[in-house]
């Protein structure tokens, strides 16, 4: 046994690196495409200048699911901001957006699904922000409401700000 092999057997076993499935994963995966395959958008105020002083925001993004087809890494989640008095009774701007990121990979590829699934939770968002900030600042001026810009995603907040797929019910 070399003396690295034996302090690593004297240790226990070695914690992997923060976001080093991720980074596995992104080794072997190359974004194709982007799509929005759901869109809402609903405001309940005429202009922002009618909304109460004390307002809200909630930023989020659902944890992204994964399916395999062929060469492609598939993932979809949705993109979740709304703008609401602190009080609950106006809602001034709330958006859904579902998006889908297609990954191409080689076929002889192999990925973990541990990989995949911590790809998923700090690349996709990451890589989606950018659509995700485009939508809204459009739909805010679609909409008749000043411009309003999200602030950039970091990856240190991506599990704050990611939530559960909510359960539909029949």
């Amino acid at each position: 046994m070399t003396s690295d092999a034996h302090k690593a057997s004297a240790t226990g076993p070695q914690q992997r690196p923060a976001f080093a499935g991720a980074a596995a994963a992104a080794a072997k995966l190359q974004i194709s495409n982007v799509r929005f395959t759901r869109i809402a958008v609903y405001t309940g105020v005429v202009s922002l200048e009618r909304l109460p002083a004390d307002v809200s925001s909630r930023i989020a993004f659902t944890r992204p699911i994964v399916r395999l087809e062929g060469t492609h890494a598939i993932f979809t989640t949705t993109f979740l901001f709304r703008i609401s008095a602190k009080s609950g009774d106006v809602v001034a701007f709330d958006l859904n957006a579902t998006t889908e990121l297609i990954y191409s990979m080689p076929a002889d590829a192999e990925i973990a699904d541990a990989d995949l699934e911590e790809f998923g939770q700090v690349n996709v968002p990451f890589n989606a922000c950018a659509y995700w900030r485009e939508l809204s600042q459009s739909s805010f001026c679609r909409l008749g409401l000043p411009p309003l810009a999200l602030p950039l995603f970091r990856v240190q907040d991506a599990a704050g700000l990611m939530v559960e797929h909510e359960q539909k019910s029949d």
